[in-house]
């Protein structure tokens, strides 16, 4: 998980340098805190029983829905930096 999360960041930091995404894109920045979360998540054994305050429909799919979350983030960053950097054209 961390490789991924890390080849996802250097993929943009390395197509903003080449100049094939505006300088905006790098607010994938902003998704950062919700990539951390959700190594921890992947790092920690996964919990026997639902922790409280936990959907208990969504309970199966206890790594899933953290990397949902990451991932919408990252992708409404990245879109939001393509459309700045299109305004800004």
């Amino acid at each position: 998980v961390i490789g991924m999360v890390t080849l996802q960041y250097a993929g943009v930091f390395a197509l903003v340098a080449l100049g094939w995404l505006p300088w905006p894109a790098l607010l994938t920045l902003a998704a950062l805190p919700q990539a951390l979360r959700m190594v921890r998540v992947y790092a920690a054994p996964r919990p026997a029983h639902c922790p409280a305050g936990y959907p208990s429909d969504a309970w199966p799919l206890w790594y899933v829905s953290f990397a949902f979350v990451y991932a919408r983030t990252f992708g409404l960053a990245l879109l939001t930096g393509l459309m700045i950097g299109w305004l800004l054209q």
